[in-house]
């Protein structure tokens, strides 16, 4: 009896979580005037318990019915709790209940919908989901353009068809975003021609970052001319793209930096060979450290010192046939370098005359800190000029050499 009981209650809550079981509760029913005794309504749900085992799927399939009814309910609740039942079902028949899920008014119901759909990865998602780039809430728009990423290479085409036919700047900038990100070189082209074409500088910087990303040698020559643009944005993003793009940007970005034609081109292209660190862009940056442009200047000495060791032969050669005023340049630099090789050098500048270039080459031996400077920096001491006396102090007290200390 016990035995008979437990599977009674095994088959009631089997048929509890299935529509089958919307029929049995009625009293076995299933007829009119046809009622069921307890012992047959057990044999056929022991009958039906056995078909399930033989048709698999049928229980799914009516759960993913009863789920797919509940996203029509009134309450947001029933319906988010309908599209976390979904995502966790793993068969192909949820996922055009998720498409429709996208459509709901509720942002919290719509990126549960684009959230599973990315998990699932199935292709019949991909124009949905990009029209559902447009939603106004960020959520959404996060949980799209993850999904689409996820989704991958079969969402480059509809990617790049909605890029040149869509009215919606909006959706232009999210489909760049999401061609970006998934970093297909399919996407190059489309995306330099929006970055040469188009009208609207939101949809150009999203053009930049995407091209970055994906960091293809087409895109610099349009990157570096896209630092001609005015648009001071643009401009940062292209110069961003190209440093991600490394290497083949390099050649195109020295003779950007030696075109005299643009100054606003040559500091970016500075900027960019500085963040790159090629040794190749050394001798250009040297050169341009001569220009009356003091921002160019700028640049280069900063790109200089990002570039670091590589550059400090070259700057020690050209120590020697610079005026003073460049002189003074180059020594700073080589102190924030602080390569030792640059401490002989910097050790003959203490003799210099002009007390610019002597208290500069005191401060840069400081930071080095090398013992060889500590003589001849204590000679530096009974300079005249107050500035060198003090420098060549400061620099000793960084050394911390005892024969600093008077006795």
């Amino acid at each position: 009896m016990k035995k008979m009981s437990a599977f009674v209650n095994l088959t009631r809550y089997f048929f509890k979580q299935d529509v089958f079981y919307q029929s049995l509760k009625k009293g076995g029913n299933f007829l009119p005037g046809f009622h069921l005794p307890l012992s047959r309504t057990v044999a056929f749900g022991a009958i039906l318990l056995f078909s399930f085992s033989l048709i698999p799927g049928l229980g799914c399939q009516s759960r993913i019915e009863r789920h797919t009814y509940n996203l029509q309910d009134k309450s947001t609740s029933k319906r988010v709790l309908a599209v976390e039942a979904l995502s966790k079902i793993d068969d192909k028949r949820t996922v055009k209940p998720l498409i429709e899920a996208l459509k709901d008014k509720d942002p919290d119901v719509v990126w549960r919908a684009a959230a599973a759909l990315g998990d699932k990865g199935d292709k019949r998602a991909i124009k949905p989901l990009i029209a559902t780039l447009k939603y106004k809430d960020f959520a959404v728009q996060h949980f799209v353009e993850a999904a689409l990423v996820k989704i991958g290479s079969p969402a480059v085409k509809p990617l790049i068809a909605a890029l040149r036919n869509a009215n919606s700047d909006v959706l232009r900038v999210k489909a760049i975003t999401v061609l970006g990100k998934i970093g297909d070189k399919r996407a190059v082209r489309p995306l330099i021609l929006v970055l040469k074409d188009t009208e609207m500088d939101t949809v150009r910087v999203a053009a930049a970052i995407a091209l970055g990303k994906i960091g293809d040698d087409w895109a610099v020559k349009p990157l570096i001319l896209a630092l001609k643009d005015p648009h001071s944005v643009l401009q940062d993003e292209a110069v961003t793209a190209l440093v991600k793009i490394g290497e083949p940007a390099v050649g195109p970005l020295i003779a950007a930096l030696e075109d005299t034609n643009t100054d606003a081109v040559r500091v970016a292209a500075a900027i960019a060979l500085g963040k790159i660190g090629d040794s190749g862009a050394i001798w250009p940056l040297i050169a341009a450290l001569e220009t009356r442009d003091s921002v160019l200047q700028d640049e280069a000495v900063t790109a200089l010192v990002k570039i670091g060791e590589p550059a400090v032969g070259p700057l020690i050669t050209r120590l020697k046939d610079i005026s003073d005023a460049m002189y003074m340049i180059v020594i700073m630099m080589l102190g924030k370098i602080g390569d030792n090789r640059a401490v002989q050098p910097l050790i003959t500048a203490l003799k210099n005359k002009d007390p610019g270039v002597v208290w500069r080459a005191a401060a840069a031996l400081g930071k080095i800190g090398d013992k060889r400077a500590v003589l001849p920096l204590i000679a530096a001491l009974k300079n005249k000029d107050p500035g060198v006396a003090w420098r060549a102090a400061a620099a000793l007290g960084k050394i911390g050499d005892k024969r600093a200390v008077l006795p």
